[in-house]
């Protein structure tokens, strides 16, 4: 089941999947979505490749990159070692949990992203962060737990910060000025 897709800089597509790793269509290969030489079309990456677990990745695009949510926070990708790596400096911001199963993820504008993310602690958490000079901080953080029951499947936020979450149960919307 895929779960989520990105274009990269380089014109790859990244698609996220619920119990297989990530999948990666190479930008030479995805013209016609076929190659003449009978090549595969995707390569897999899982946790032979650096990834936490094969389960719950999810794929989005930060600052025009790709970056990967897991189970234990964000990862990037290293081109030239062909491997994953954790990038904790996102994942540090979101407020003191040790577990942080990344569920979405959401660019605002140049230094503000939305995060939401799982503990077995706090339930579901919606958390703001701001870059700052020396990486990340959090700027909002509060646990909804009546949506750790619900399957979010996407959300979306407008220009005037209202957050419309997809849910299982239905379609919720949160006002993120409203502390």
């Amino acid at each position: 089941e895929i779960t989520t897709i990105a274009e990269d800089e380089k014109g790859n597509i990244w698609l996220g999947a619920k119990q297989d790793g990530i999948y990666r269509i190479d930008a030479n290969k995805k013209k016609n979505f076929s190659t003449a030489d009978g090549a595969t079309l995707f390569t897999l990456y899982d946790t032979v490749s650096g990834l936490p677990t094969n389960e719950f990745n999810r794929v989005f695009r930060k600052d025009d990159k790709v970056i990967f949510g897991t189970i234990t926070g964000f990862y990037s990708f290293d081109y030239r070692k062909n491997k994953f790596y954790s990038d904790s400096a996102i994942s540090k911001a979101i407020d003191g949990q040790n577990e942080k199963q990344i569920a979405d993820f959401l660019q605002f504008n140049s230094n503000e992203y939305l995060v939401l993310n799982y503990s077995s602690e706090k339930g579901t958490t919606i958390n703001q962060i701001k870059k700052i000079a020396t990486g990340y901080e959090s700027i909002y953080s509060k646990p909804y737990k009546r949506l750790y029951k619900s399957n979010i499947s996407c959300f979306y936020t407008d220009s005037l910060k209202k957050l419309l979450i997809g849910t299982s149960r239905g379609l919720l919307l949160l006002d993120l000025k409203v502390k």
